[in-house]
């Protein structure tokens, strides 16, 4: 299978102890073979909006990538594209309190389903 099929996530959500609401899912691969620039997003999902339970879960979300995001995926080496999620209590792309996101590199494997833990980020008073 090529890594460039649409691949399916599960996003993890730890236990928090209290319903949070999240307005956005977005799931996606980049482009992490530059080591001091930033990293292109090159193929991303969408969804919510969604509640995530106080004893944590899991939600699925299928990542596709276009015909140009798959030539410069296929072009990469092996832990060059990397998996991630940010899941955003309020529908913006900035990352604040109160979100929850990946904070470990997941390579993308060569084939099979993706499992991608986030961490929340307490609001502080």
């Amino acid at each position: 299978m090529s890594r460039v099929q649409p691949r399916l996530v599960h996003v993890i959500f730890p236990a928090t102890g209290a319903d949070r609401p999240v307005a956005q899912l977005r799931v996606g691969l980049r482009d992490t073979s530059r080591a001091d620039a930033a990293s292109p997003v090159l193929a991303e999902s969408t969804t919510g909006p969604l509640l995530v339970p106080g004893r944590g879960s899991t939600v699925d979300v299928v990542i596709e990538a276009g015909d140009v995001a798959a030539q410069a995926i296929e072009s990469l080496g092996p832990g060059e594209v990397t998996v991630f999620a940010h899941a955003a209590a309020a529908a913006r792309d900035d990352i604040e309190e109160g979100d929850y996101l990946s904070t470990v590199a997941v390579p993308l494997p060569p084939d099979g389903d993706i499992e991608l833990r986030v961490t929340y980020l307490p609001v502080s008073d």
